[in-house]
């Protein structure tokens, strides 16, 4: 083999095991694989309750989470709460954009106003689709049950500001399959 066949040869080799290293990582990542250090586990302390930022993929970005733990630590049961979530499926985000604008649109928009002392004006945006109504919420994080709590349908809430209730703020309690369950204040569950 000539110097110019063996340098293709290595240059073939080099891309072939970058793609894969990509490929791997994708369908990894896909079928929601990450390890404790991508979903930034080591993040939660002690400060009250458990608190930390965390990576849940679907939800597009590292977030708050709060875990209603034990001061003693996380159980593995909380942990593996916590590690099931982080890799729902991207569409489990599309299920709670619906579930929040249909709620919105049925007893939410145009029932919440402020009156006395103030100037009367409504506090619920128009909103056309889903993702505009997920547009207005600010401050979104992760709410976590201790062990005790946990049951298949109270996995944990997805709590957030929003323009309607400014002091309480709201959340939607998730099973473990990440669907909606009920909607509530953000302190509402756990």
């Amino acid at each position: 083999m000539n110097s110019t066949n063996l340098q293709f040869t290595v240059k073939a080799l080099l891309v072939t095991t970058a793609i894969s290293a990509v490929l791997f990582a994708t369908i990894r990542h896909g079928l929601n694989t990450l390890t404790d250090a991508e979903m930034n586990l080591d993040s939660l302390i002690l400060d009250g309750i458990w608190v930390g930022k965390i990576n849940a993929p679907w939800l597009g970005q590292m977030l708050e989470a709060r875990v209603n733990a034990d001061n003693s630590g996380i159980t593995e049961k909380e942990y593996e709460c916590i590690r099931h979530v982080c890799r729902l499926p991207t569409k489990t985000l599309d299920g709670v954009k619906q579930y929040l604008f249909e709620k919105y649109q049925n007893e939410i928009y145009g029932s919440v106003s402020r009156g006395a002392g103030y100037d009367f004006h409504d506090l619920t945006p128009r909103v056309n689709t889903p993702d505009e109504l997920w547009d207005v919420l600010s401050y979104i994080s992760l709410s976590f049950p201790s062990e005790k709590q946990i049951t298949d349908d109270a996995w944990f809430a997805i709590c957030f500001e929003c323009p309607w209730d400014e002091e309480h703020g709201c959340s939607i309690l998730m099973d473990k399959n990440g669907v909606p369950q009920e909607m509530g204040g953000s302190a509402q569950f756990f």
